[in-house]
């Protein structure tokens, strides 16, 4: 069992290395693509017929758009785990995401169809 547990060790230690380098700080690599981006279109304001001006810009876009997916997803994990962690018991944490909810649903005003704001409650 000691071999064992000492080879996961050595596993987890490889496989952080390798997550780090293949995904590495995704908030990081979004921001060097956005600079990039600007200094294309600096570079497309000057010679806007460049064919691989347009090419590398549109790569740019394309890696932003996959990087943005990405984050979403995994935000979106990182909730879904929070939340059966968290959630789903009569805990602080399960009500006060009730009445957040509720809070947001709440109508205040209504607009009739003269395009007049009603406040107050008419019976």
């Amino acid at each position: 069992m000691y071999k064992l547990t000492q080879k996961l060790k050595y596993v987890k230690n490889q496989v952080k290395g390798w997550s780090k380098q293949f995904f590495g700080n995704s908030g990081q690599k979004l921001a060097q693509n956005e600079n990039k981006l600007n200094m294309i279109e600096e570079k497309l304001l000057e010679q806007s017929d460049s064919p691989r001006l347009n090419a590398w810009m549109n790569r740019l876009i394309r890696q932003r758009e996959k990087l943005l997916l990405f984050n979403q997803k995994y935000l979106r994990k990182l909730k879904r785990k929070e939340w059966l962690v968290n959630g789903d018991r009569n805990s602080k944490y399960f009500q006060r995401r009730a009445n957040t909810r509720g809070k947001k649903k709440w109508v205040v005003k209504l607009k009739d169809d003269c395009g007049m704001w009603i406040k107050k409650h008419r019976t």
